[in-house]
């Protein structure tokens, strides 16, 4: 199961190319727990909890609103007819 780590914890200059996404499933969705949200710094954020997005190689991906982790952000999703909603 994934682990939250924050910046501090992890290696800041590991990245993965697009490409090393592809193919991946998605094996579950939730909102960001508290303890998540309290490790990152995001506990006072007021606009809802974000979504994590688990992967089927054991990353996860979340909405940060900047680069810097400096609070939570959102997601929006299209639907086939282009209709868009927040989550």
């Amino acid at each position: 199961m994934w682990e939250l780590h924050t910046m501090e914890s992890s290696d800041q200059n590991y990245t993965l190319g697009l490409e090393d996404y592809e193919g991946l499933e998605i094996v579950n969705m939730y909102r960001m727990t508290d303890d998540e949200k309290k490790r990152l710094g995001w506990e006072h954020y007021q606009w809802g909890d974000p979504i994590v997005i688990e992967l089927s190689n054991g990353h996860a991906i979340y909405p940060s609103k900047d680069a810097e982790g400096n609070g939570p952000g959102v997601l929006f999703f299209q639907d086939e007819n282009g209709n868009v909603s927040l989550k």
